[in-house]
């Protein structure tokens, strides 16, 4: 299985340009079977549907969980794949009035057995993170042998949550398969911070990029 996880930002560059054809067209490239992107706007209009776009481009099915309304929309995170949708639920892990955040739950059916999905956005600040860290691990399967992937944007880029989530013993971080620096995701043209990760359990990780 191929996971791709990234924030879209609305779908705008630096300079405030509607890029979500060039990246609807970079995403079905890489051909992933899961995708998990954050912050995907969702407008009243089609032509505003950016879940729609990915959509159709990638040739996959999706679910939205929105975080944050608009007068002209609202934004969240868009779960995408070609496996079946047996559930969802979006889960409020908004710890502040300024900041909307979620955690969309989706269960899919991949080799004869449920896989809990779970795409997250997380806060700014560190001690939002450790109680929407939490909440995350309340909505994982109780039975360890059932598999588990929870990836996103954990805006942990001091690694703190990641430290925390390794004692506990829930998940294993498929990009420490990478050097410290090929880890960093943020700013894209110049990345600094490793905000991004993918999370899993039950899963023998082959290769990461």
């Amino acid at each position: 299985m191929k996971v791709l996880t990234y924030n879209m930002h609305k779908g705008r560059d630096r300079k405030r340009n509607n890029v979500v054809v060039d990246l609807a067209e970079a995403i079905a490239e890489r051909q992933p079977d899961l995708l998990l992107c954050q912050e995907v706007f969702h407008g009243r209009t089609r032509d505003e549907e950016q879940c729609h776009r990915i959509a159709h481009a990638a040739g996959h099915d999706h679910v939205f969980g929105p975080n944050k309304f608009y007068p002209s929309g609202c934004h969240g995170n868009a779960t995408f794949t070609h496996l079946p949708i047996e559930e969802h639920v979006n889960i409020d892990a908004t710890e502040s009035f300024f900041e909307k955040r979620g955690i969309l739950h989706a269960v899919l059916h991949y080799a004869d057995a449920p896989l809990d999905v779970l795409n997250v956005h997380f806060s700014l600040t560190g001690r939002q993170r450790r109680r929407q860290w939490f909440k995350l691990a309340q909505a994982m399967p109780d039975d360890p042998a059932m598999r588990v992937i929870a990836a996103g944007d954990f805006n942990d880029w001091r690694g703190n949550l990641d430290k925390r989530v390794r004692q506990s013993g829930l998940l294993e971080n498929s990009l420490w398969a990478l050097h410290r620096r090929e880890r960093r995701t943020f700013p894209a043209r110049r990345p600094l911070f490793a905000l991004d990760r993918i999370y899993v359990r039950g899963f023998r990780v082959v290769r990461v990029e």
